[in-house]
């Protein structure tokens, strides 16, 4: 694994708003892939993606999960995903998260009898963060969600950013998932350049399809 971390220096040196990676590590940003390659219809096929609240950096995450290990194997062989989510040092949240249904559950067994405490919780960006899966992730999924933070605020819209734990393909390093609006868009080969157009494309209902790996809609 690539000390990533440790690379001192930057791809750019000046903050610039489009067309930057900047603060991405050298070494990092030459190990990422980018687009012309297509991957298109490398995002699983879901019906139910289950985000299960941590206050633990995602830093800190062990490569397996122990507290998701029950709830995942129960879903095992079925179109059902279980993530952790880290909503930001000092955001406590103790609320269970399904989309593309957008539905929030306040705990396990409220979820199990589909008892929702809100039918639309709104839009939420998921980013890969999963350090000891995949040390690209756990660098870079972090300097997107400050970027994502500060565009979304940039453009005036209220969207939700989360960290989130390993969610497959890190190949396509950075992993971006916008949920919301009755479906998963999972973007991949996700770099801070493509911030604004990702928010954009959100706020006007579209997709970035230089970036897409697949749709997941409710059923």
């Amino acid at each position: 694994m690539r000390a990533f971390r440790a690379a001192s220096r930057s791809i750019c040196t000046t903050r610039v708003a489009r067309n930057c990676n900047c603060g991405v590590p050298e070494e990092l940003a030459k190990s990422l892939m980018n687009p012309p390659e297509d991957i298109s219809n490398t995002a699983p096929a879901l019906e139910r993606l289950i985000l299960v609240p941590f206050t633990q950096n995602p830093n800190e995450w062990p490569s397996k999960i122990p507290q998701l290990i029950p709830l995942a194997s129960k879903y095992r062989g079925t179109m059902t995903s279980v993530l952790a989510s880290y909503s930001g040092e000092g955001v406590v949240s103790d609320k269970i998260v399904v989309y593309p249904q957008g539905a929030s559950f306040e705990s396990l067994e409220k979820l199990e009898a589909n008892m929702p405490l809100d039918a639309n919780v709104g839009t939420t960006l998921l980013i890969c963060s999963h350090m000891q899966r995949d040390e690209r992730c756990g660098v870079l999924g972090p300097l997107l969600a400050q970027s994502f933070k500060e565009e979304i605020a940039r453009q005036g819209l209220e969207i939700k950013v989360r960290l989130v734990s390993h969610v497959g393909g890190h190949k396509y390093a950075g992993n971006v998932l916008v949920c919301g609006q009755g479906r998963i868009v999972w973007y991949g080969m996700v770099q801070p350049k493509w911030v604004a157009d990702i928010v954009r494309s959100i706020a006007e209902q579209t997709t970035v399809s230089e970036l897409l790996r697949g749709i997941n809609k409710s059923v």
